[in-house]
This record gives structure tokens, sequence and C-alpha cells, in this order.
């Protein structure tokens, strides 16, 4: 796996969640050079909850998926689904998983050892 190298992974849920998946976004955007950022949608929730035109703008600055909450009564259990559809297609690169409440204000540097 390369440190160097960093995936920044964002779900977009349904309500709020939706907005601040478009602010997480523009924030990596914003300070981070050259971002790799893969952005998880959940169907019927997420989907609804957006435009098509910041769908479309997403899909301009990032990789977009869509794919469901894996356990109904639980929507955080979507980050892990998020988690795991990234490293399947990134898979020597660090993943960077974003809570609801983050925003990047500077570029992530992951350590050289794991802790």
């Amino acid at each position: 796996m390369n440190k160097e190298e960093k995936v920044y992974v964002v779900t977009l849920d349904q309500g709020k969640f939706a907005q601040q998946a478009l602010y997480q976004t523009k924030s990596i955007i914003q300070n981070v050079d050259n971002p790799e950022i893969f952005v998880y949608i959940t169907n019927d929730r997420g989907t609804e909850a957006i435009s098509e035109s910041d769908r479309d703008w997403l899909e301009e600055q990032a990789t977009v998926t869509e794919g469901p909450v894996p356990i109904d009564d639980y929507p955080i259990s979507a980050k892990t689904r998020a988690a795991v559809r990234a490293s399947k297609k990134y898979p020597e690169k660090t993943l960077v998983v974003l809570d609801s409440d983050m925003l990047i204000l500077e570029d992530i540097e992951v350590p050289e050892e794991d802790i």
C-alpha cells in the first residue's frame, strides 16, 4: 500500500447528509492538490436527496457509485459499504473515510508505520 496515495471516501445519504457530502467534497477539492475522491450514494435515499446538477458536478469531481444501505435500521453501515467498494477500486491506496461531520482543511498525512 502506498501511504502517499490517498483516496477520500465520502458517503451521501438522505436529508442533510446529502448536503454535507457536497460540503466535504468541496473542502477536499479546495484543500488537497489533485485529490482522488470516491463518493458512495445510497440508492433510493441518497439519489432522491441530490439534484441532477449536484450529481453532475460530483461526477466531474469524483468517482461516483451507488448502492444500498446494507443494514436498514443502521444507516451508518453505508460507510462500511463505501469503504469496501473504494478498497476494491483502489487496492494500493490508503483510504481516508470521512464521517458526516468532518471537513478537510488540509491534506492528511499518513504515518509511515502502522499504529
